[in-house]
């Protein structure tokens, strides 16, 4: 049986092997609550408290944790299968790694694991709890057009390939029963624009794979190439085909090439899906201007704008996401009366599931104003008949209120009175036996003194008797 100390001296163990001078210039930079590494507070103490953290402290070395994630973690889920106080395997090692401070050479090697998706996605999971989020796009982007298929929660019947999972990181705070770090929105909304473009270059992509296999994507050919940086925006620019980039160690680096553009002379590694032939874009602009008039163009305006966009035109992409997120907002159909499911209910629901409500499906309609207004009235309805029943409910709990107060005041009146009442009872009760016993005391004393004066009488008419003798017999 191995020792299992707690968290805090794991955790001071672990800032003893940070003292390298030469592996502390190649730890990545970490941004936010350093101390909880930007973890849910509940979810990091039930990780600092449990037994198999606690047994990772024999692990002290990089290789050591990479070699116990292949046996252990069989999801990268927070918590373990059915409960919500148990953290899993993979968030216990996770913590472990935050622990350490993983190097730039190290995350490259959980990035590139070939043989283990759960040791990729824990790297990416540290990347996305600590990485500042200027730089989450460059750890990415390689990565979202990678086809390997994983479980990622407990639920087995939930298969994603890596890049859906990392587009998910990416666009969703919501993880699996957690919350992630916020992305500021500016950045959120650049990662949106940015992944829309890449489901453009997969469409071109697949498009461009049928001229590669005939040989049109050759040295010397002339193409039109996607370039962008951090001070420019991505943008269509000519260019020449230097040589095919066989060298990046990248996903997908058969279908890159080394373009050298004619207008500012710089040679780029640009991906296949980021290029169209010139003299496919020639003839597709041609066809367009001898075919179409003046009247046809003003009457399909909206789709030659996306005609354009499709092929490098100034389409705002910003606004097809803002447009996205408002559709994904409204709710079609009546699933949003539905009522909300309650605590004991959602004590026998899955862990991912939450509510028993359905998830609103989106629609195209061709009347997309007139469908925006009509949920728009619908929702300020509701929003006023929200604050009606507030309202209601509000002043039914305050009359309630007043009446348990004009209650409880009446029974204090009533009990003063009783309690005044039965007081005064009580005074007159004594006062009529004290003033009972006054008047027996004075009948009483008055017997006596009228017995004691017939006496002294009587005695002092046999006196007389004696003396003079009886009156009444001389007569």
């Amino acid at each position: 049986m191995y020792p299992m100390p707690n968290g805090q001296q794991a955790q001071e163990h672990v800032e003893e092997q940070e003292v390298d001078p030469e592996r502390a210039k190649n730890i990545l930079p970490m941004t936010g609550n350093t101390s909880t590494f930007n973890i849910n507070t509940l979810l990091y103490n039930n990780i600092k408290e449990a037994d198999y953290f606690k047994a990772l402290y024999q692990l002290r070395t990089y290789h050591e944790i990479v070699d116990e994630i292949y046996p252990s973690v069989t999801h990268v889920a927070p918590w373990q299968t059915g409960t919500t106080r148990i953290p899993s395997t993979a968030f216990c090692l996770l913590l472990k790694f935050f622990l350490m401070r993983l190097t730039v050479k190290q995350m490259k090697g959980l990035l590139h694991t070939d043989d283990c998706p759960f040791v990729r996605a824990i790297g990416f999971l540290y990347l996305r709890y600590t990485c500042p989020a200027s730089d989450l796009w460059g750890w990415f982007e390689p990565f979202l057009d990678d086809e390997e298929e994983f479980t990622p929660s407990s639920d087995t019947t939930l298969v994603m390939t890596m890049g859906q999972f990392l587009t998910q990181l990416l666009t969703d705070m919501k993880y699996f029963g957690t919350t992630l770090p916020r992305i500021p929105v500016l950045m959120e909304r650049k990662f949106r624009v940015l992944l829309l473009l890449l489901d453009k270059r997969r469409e071109r992509r697949a498009e461009n794979m049928h001229d590669l296999e005939r040989g049109k994507f050759c040295k010397g050919a002339k193409v039109r190439a996607i370039y962008q940086d951090e001070d420019n925006e991505p943008a269509w620019y000519e260019g020449v085909i230097q040589s095919r980039d066989t060298q990046d160690g990248m996903p997908a680096s058969l279908n890159k090439f080394w373009v050298k553009y004619t207008e500012y002379g710089n040679t780029e590694s640009v991906d296949l899906g980021d290029m169209q032939l010139l003299e496919k874009v020639g003839t597709r602009e041609r066809d367009r201007d001898t075919d179409r008039g003046r009247e046809r163009e003003r009457e399909r305006g909206g789709e030659r704008g996306r005609d354009d966009g499709e092929n490098g035109g100034d389409q705002d992409f910003l606004a097809q996401v803002l447009q996205k997120q408002r559709d994904s907002s409204v709710a079609v159909g009546k699933n949003y009366a539905s009522r909300p499911v309650s605590y004991k209910s959602s004590l026998s629901l899955k862990m991912t599931t939450y509510t028993n409500r359905k998830k609103s499906p989106t629609r195209e309609s061709p009347r997309g104003g007139e469908r925006s207004r009509r949920s728009r009235s619908r929702s300020r309805s509701r929003d006023r008949d929200r604050d009606r029943y507030r309202d209601r409910d509000r002043d039914r709990d305050r009359s309630r209120d007043r009446g348990r107060d004009r209650d409880r005041d009446r029974r204090g009146d009533r009990e003063r009175d009783r309690d005044r009442d039965r007081y005064r009872d009580r005074n007159r009760d004594s006062d009529r036996d004290r003033h009972r016993a006054r008047g027996d005391g004075e009948s009483t004393s008055s017997c006596m003194t009228n017995a004691t004066t017939s006496r002294e009488q009587m005695e002092r008419l046999k006196k007389l008797k004696d003396t003079y003798g009886d009156a009444s017999c001389a007569r």
